[in-house]
């Protein structure tokens, strides 16, 4: 899994995503900060750092709202077009789709090819 390009995309796009260690309860915060603090690792602010190979899955909410100010509201985007088709170049399978969360599943740790 190219965790590392993932979470590029990501930051790139300034979306909100959750981390999920295999293991735990799925986290319950969205952040924007995500980040690749060392090789192989990945960290959010609600957990971390994670070893890629213990990373359940990474969720991603493809809307971005952006802050114009106190009296402007908020400027919506939906990337979930760009997102999926920028994940899909990388090589990447994802669950969900336009206009849902975005999840893309690790690999299991003890998998092994069906005989």
């Amino acid at each position: 899994m190219q965790w590392d390009a993932i979470v590029a995309l990501i930051r790139e796009l300034r979306l909100k995503a959750r981390v999920k260690p295999r293991g735990s309860p799925p986290p319950p915060e969205w952040t924007t900060f995500l980040i690749v603090p060392t090789r192989s690792y990945v960290e959010s602010s609600g957990c971390g750092p994670v070893p890629f190979r213990e990373v359940e899955w990474i969720e991603i909410d493809p809307v971005r709202i952006t802050e114009r100010g106190r009296l402007v509201p908020p400027a919506v985007e939906n990337l979930a077009g760009e997102l999926l088709s920028r994940l899909t170049a990388l090589g990447v399978q994802v669950q969900g789709g336009e206009g849902a969360k975005v999840r893309v599943m690790g690999s299991e740790p003890d998998a092994r090819p069906a005989e």
